[in-house]
């Protein structure tokens, strides 16, 4: 066949397109249709540019523009300031602003509000018709109910969850009634009860009960229902004002928050107020296992001898901690005791945050020191604080402090003029 010539090409029909140019075809399209879209969002561009330049309002003078702004609240004509630099400065030039906190907060914040007055006025009194979902529930927290919470609600917990094992108490009100506790089916461990006012909360039975924490609320119980505890922290406050608009009797029995506890190794016991509320005495104290104890915040003000009861109801105690807080008023109230009958087989710990080498301090160690037998360590510390591990175990944190020569060489002399009852070396450690 003769060569093809550029003419015949050019006349030549076009042959049906295979694949090959159904894929050549679609690649050579594929950059004029990305070209198609660039140009029409340049072309959108382009519009939301010629908007800008018709802005009507903008183009208005600076006077009128304040005169618009001075009739909207501080928050939106500061809000401008961010359209453009036209708006800018114009905020700058109001002639008074008005901020309030309402305007700042966020909406989530009313929000918030919202929901908490719903459930501030929720009707309590509505029985639950699901119960079933309760048991299971094994850690439980109650904090800040109102006084419209009916005492059946708080007396239910105890029986509608049979699986509850911590149950927490705290700031509660309890409107003025009495919440009688027998759950004899309960497997409640644990139960701190804290900041709950304007009743009594009375324990009858709680049979599994190991753990118990009260402070500042009033309760009534025997120990003897709680046949596992073995932790126990009792804080109290009376007549912690120091203007003392009614007097404080100082005739409250012990046995009141601490008698009847056969099975207790672990004790933390915080009383204050301006004046001892307590008698510093009790036939029936007894406190046949206890291990450790912590008389925590015992006022400087108070004769800080007034343990040596617990001493003497402890027989196999085994380490004294006694954390003493400064308190405005001068000492006073000393309490006469009889000289001791009785040596102490088992302490072997004294450790005294906040001592000061007062008289009665003075005398209240040489006490421990002449009735222990097992007594290794005494350490006496200025400064320091008790730290809490939870709610029924603590440590002791002490900061170093520098005593002149002649306070600590005076405080030694009176400490080892005591004849102690230990066959061993007391090591007496003063910081």
């Amino acid at each position: 066949m003769p060569p093809f010539s550029r003419t015949r090409r050019r006349n030549r029909k076009p042959r049906p397109p295979d694949e090959r140019g159904v894929t050549a075809s679609r690649s050579t399209h594929r950059p004029r249709l990305s070209s198609g879209i660039s140009k029409k969002r340049s072309c959108q561009r382009r519009g939301l540019s010629a908007s800008c330049r018709h802005d009507r309002l903008s183009a208005l003078t600076d006077d009128l523009l304040l005169l618009i702004l001075q009739r909207v609240d501080t928050r939106t004509a500061l809000g401008t300031a961010t359209l453009s630099k036209r708006w800018a400065c114009l905020p700058r030039c109001l002639d008074a602003l008005d901020f309030r906190v309402s305007d700042i907060l966020p909406a989530r914040y009313y929000e918030c509000i919202r929901i908490r007055g719903e459930a501030a006025h929720f009707p309590y009194e509505r029985p639950c018709h699901h119960r079933e979902g309760f048991h299971a529930l094994s850690s439980l927290v109650l904090e800040d109910l109102p006084r419209s919470t009916p005492t059946a609600a708080y007396e239910a917990i105890f029986t509608l969850c049979p699986q509850l094992q911590a149950l927490h108490l705290k700031s509660c009100m309890l409107n003025h009634s009495v919440m009688a506790i027998h759950a004899p089916k309960s497997e409640i461990k644990q139960l701190i009860m804290e900041d709950c006012w304007f009743g009594l909360i009375e324990l009858h039975t709680l049979p599994m009960l190991e753990s118990l924490a009260v402070v500042q609320t009033d309760v009534s119980y025997k120990f003897s229902s709680f046949p596992y505890l073995t932790h126990l922290n009792i804080t109290f406050r009376r007549g912690i004002l120091k203007t003392r608009f009614f007097h404080v009797k100082n005739d409250h029995d012990l046995n009141e928050h601490l008698g009847g506890t056969p099975v207790i190794t672990n004790l933390i016991i915080s009383f204050t107020g301006y004046d001892r509320w307590f008698k510093p005495w009790s036939s029936t104290l007894l406190f046949p296992k206890l291990r450790r104890l912590l008389v925590a915040d015992v006022p400087s003000s108070w004769d800080v001898s007034w343990p040596r009861l617990l001493i003497e109801a402890a027989p196999c105690l085994e380490s004294l901690h006694i954390h003493i807080a400064p308190w405005e008023e001068e000492p006073r109230d000393d309490i006469s005791w009889q000289p001791p009958e009785f040596c102490h087989n088992q302490l072997k710990e004294l450790v005294i945050i906040g001592f000061q080498g007062t008289e009665r301090q003075i005398y209240f160690v040489n006490f421990v020191i002449k009735v222990s037998m097992s007594l290794q360590l005494v350490s006496l510390y200025r400064n320091g604080y008790v730290q809490d591990k939870g709610r029924w175990d603590w440590d002791i944190v002490t900061q170093q402090y520098q005593w002149l020569n002649e306070e600590k060489v005076k405080i030694l002399n009176q400490i080892a003029d005591s004849a102690p009852c230990a066959a061993t070396p007391i090591q007496v450690v003063l910081e």
